[in-house]
Parts: structure tokens; sequence; C-alpha cells
């Protein structure tokens, strides 16, 4: 809805472990080390490899593998203005968060106690 901000630094991520992740019936939690959070209400990708064709997921999951990523590092970040993130982890999985609705809020991340709305 929103998109990245021009001045935010991806590189945030980098170096912080996936301690958590929560589910509910509107969100998905990722709890990362150095009090470091992403909610998601929107859409995301999950890819296990690179170049792996992964379908577009949506938070209301009846099953998951994104179990996968608990006690995993953020290896890189990249990110751009129209919203999508994408965290590769250092087992080669990756997840893409996409800003694709125009009426509600995707995701949010909170660093410490600032807060970006996307």
């Amino acid at each position: 809805m929103y998109g990245l901000p021009t001045q935010f630094d991806v590189a945030v991520f980098v170096g912080k472990t996936l301690d958590l992740i929560c589910y509910s019936a509107n969100t998905i939690s990722f709890s990362f080390t150095e009090d470091v959070i992403i909610t998601i209400m929107g859409s995301f990708i999950y890819r296990q490899e690179l170049h792996e064709i992964s379908n577009k997921q949506s938070v209301r999951l009846l099953s998951s593998n994104l179990m996968g990523l608990i006690d995993k590092s953020v290896s890189r970040a990249d990110g751009w203005q129209d919203g999508t993130l994408n965290l590769y982890f250092d087992n080669g999985h990756i997840l893409t968060l996409l800003d694709d609705s125009q009426q509600y809020e995707s995701y949010i991340i909170q660093i410490g106690n600032k807060e970006i709305v996307v």
C-alpha cells in the first residue's frame, strides 16, 4: 500500500536470527534477534532455493514450510520502493514480502520502538 521508505536501510536485517514465528487468523509474525519483528498481513513468497518456482501465498495458511527458517540468520537483504522486500537466509531459503494491496497494509516492520508500515 505504502511501499518501503526511500531512506530505509534493509541491512538492518543482516545478521539477525529468526527466533520465533507466530501465526494468527490474519497475521504471521517473524521475531528476530535484537528486537526486530516483521508482521505480515498480506502476500509473500517463500522459496527453499534461489531458482525454485514458488507461488504467492497469503496469510491465511492451512499449512506452511516457514518453520524451516527458525534459528536461521539473514545473510543478505534487498528491498525496493514498491514495497518488495527479500530476506536471504543462511540456509539458502528466501522470504519475499510483497506490497500488493491497494487497500490494506501488507506488512509492518518493527525495529525497537520504531514502526514502518508497508
